[in-house]
């Protein structure tokens, strides 16, 4: 599982850096899905498989992330998100 995630982020920063009309068939399904997610109107929470998977990926990206200027899409918004959650005092 680990190395399929692994393949899957390693994937995701390719395509993210990748500007070329690239042969990899990874790179394409990983732009055609965040194409897809940025068109789509159901979204996520609205219950899109697509986007939940395009979302998944993205947070997993971006928790293990140390680039202060990644080019993965919203891993900077990710990292702050994850960071003031952090900073909040525990609700008991």
């Amino acid at each position: 599982m680990m190395k399929k995630l692994s393949k899957v982020l390693e994937v995701l920063l390719h395509s993210a850096r990748c500007r070329s009309r690239c042969s990899d068939p990874h790179c394409h399904l990983m732009k055609k899905l965040f194409s897809h997610s940025k068109a789509c109107t159901v979204r996520s929470s609205g219950g899109c498989r697509h986007c939940k998977k395009a979302w998944l990926i993205l947070i997993m990206h971006a928790r293990n992330c140390k680039e202060s200027d990644c080019v993965v899409p919203r891993c900077r918004d990710l990292k702050q998100h994850a960071k003031s959650l952090a900073q909040k005092p525990a609700v008991v």
